[in-house]
């Protein structure tokens, strides 16, 4: 298939599309690029979609991007990431939550200069900067140890002195408790003291417990996007479609446009990101409204 019928396709199977087809549209080269762009780039349309299959399109390009290993491709995602951050598609938002470090594994060094100046903007969804922090620690702990130590050190001088919203610096916080370091200990336990009372995304227990293991990162959890294109996840999600549909007949519900459902993940421990792009950790998120609690 040329790109303009392998675009056709996913639009038309929605999230039925295949692995198959998600491999041979990363193998399009240049024009699957430029037909991307016009899906996910900068001056692409982000105001309603004409179908349940275009906003399909645009989680297929994401994962379709993920998976070509140029430049090109990674620029594309940090300009689809800088919609997001503007809160321009909350839903694709909670779908890519986590897979972020993974889209970017095969990136080439000069993309992450672009990744690095949209961790420190300003955006309009505060807990998005969480997901971009992912992607600089995934590079740099490919890079090294050093790298890393120097990318959280830069992280917790911006917790320290760069944000004047608290709530945004304790999801950030997160992010360090995840890889503990003696260097922040004093930062995060006064974290933990003053979230008391307020938005508790984390206290001092759970600072406690993190200092007391190693480096877990989260984003390790949903390290393959593509299995959203399994044969079981389809059917998975086939299955759940027609469920609700069957529910909102028998509801009498008004019809609405496409509000994606709970994406397929691995099961999430408590302290894991919450899959919902929160920021939060899960137990501080969505465990109760999970039945979990």
């Amino acid at each position: 298939m040329d790109v303009d019928e392998l675009i056709a396709s996913l639009i038309r199977d929605e999230d039925r599309v295949p692995l198959h087809v998600i491999e041979e549209c990363a193998r399009g080269g240049t024009a699957m690029i430029d037909a991307l762009d016009r899906v996910v780039g900068p001056a692409a349309d982000w105001g309603p979609c004409a179908s349940d299959g275009h906003w399909w399109l645009r989680l297929h390009a994401a994962f379709i991007l993920g998976l070509m290993g140029d430049a090109a491709a990674g620029r594309l995602l940090v300009h689809l990431m800088r919609r997001l951050a503007a809160d321009e598609d909350e839903n694709l938002a909670d779908w890519l939550a986590g897979y972020w470090p993974a889209l970017f594994r095969n990136k080439p060094e000069q993309v992450f200069p672009e990744v690095e100046a949209l961790a420190w903007a300003d955006h309009a969804q505060p807990w998005f900067r969480g997901h971009v922090f992912e992607v600089l620690l995934a590079a740099a702990s490919r890079r090294g140890p050093e790298e890393l130590d120097a990318c959280l050190a830069r992280m917790a001088e911006w917790i320290a002195v760069g944000s004047n919203d608290p709530e945004e610096r304790a999801l950030i916080a997160n992010l360090l408790l995840d890889f503990p370091r003696a260097s922040h200990r004093t930062l995060l336990d006064d974290l933990a003291a003053k979230q008391k009372g307020k938005f508790g995304l984390f206290d001092q227990g759970d600072v406690e417990n993190a200092y007391a293991g190693g480096d877990k990162p989260g984003w390790l959890r949903f390290d393959d996007p593509w299995m959203f294109y399994s044969p079981a996840q389809i059917e998975s999600r086939q299955t759940r479609w027609a469920e609700e549909a069957a529910r909102r007949s028998r509801d009498d519900d008004p019809p609405f446009l496409l509000e994606p459902h709970e994406r397929d993940a691995p099961k999430i421990g408590r302290n894991d990101p919450c899959p919902c792009g929160s920021g939060r950790k899960y137990k501080k998120c969505c465990l109760r409204a999970d039945g979990a609690l």
